[in-house]
């Protein structure tokens, strides 16, 4: 297996007035593995937490199938930094050698709870309440039109998809 080195990404855009709530587990699936979401999980006490689901853009990854529909998970921590936390791929979530966190870190718990809301009704049912932060899912540029920050993706993304 490749091993990841990359655990610091460089800043990721947030237009946190832009941002729409995300409800459903069809909405949040499509919305994260369009491979540049970032999303905020926000909990019934006030603390949130903020992720992002980044496609790898290594060239050593291209010809890897299981790599081309890896999704790598990052988290912003409270200092500002995103730090690579661990891989979400076949709808489940891993942390690798890589990971900074440990399994029962918080950072950890939120990425495996986010992965849960993709895979069942608990988006719905439970607790936390989920946001995109105004970003197409696909690009990673801004949305600027009602109809896209509904959707989580802009016009010219649509159209390729």
């Amino acid at each position: 297996m490749k091993k990841i080195s990359n655990t610091v990404l460089a800043e990721i855009p947030m237009f946190p007035n832009d941002r729409h709530r995300l409800s459903t587990k069809e909405e949040i699936r499509k919305y994260l593995e369009g491979g540049c979401g970032v999303v905020t999980l926000h909990s019934p006490t006030g603390t949130y937490r903020t992720y992002s689901f980044r496609r790898p853009h290594d060239a050593i990854f291209a010809d890897d199938d299981f790599y081309r529909r890896a999704l790598f998970v990052y988290a912003k921590t409270s200092s500002g930094t995103w730090m690579y936390v661990g891989m979400y791929n076949n709808n489940c979530f891993r942390l690798t050698e890589a990971s900074r966190y440990g399994t029962n870190h918080p950072i950890v718990k939120g990425a495996r709870y986010l992965v849960r809301m993709m895979n069942s009704d608990v988006a719905a049912s439970g607790p936390m309440i989920l946001y995109h932060e105004g970003v197409c899912s696909v690009c990673g540029r801004r949305l600027t039109s009602p109809k896209s920050i509904m959707l989580g993706v802009g016009p010219t993304c649509r159209k390729r998809g």
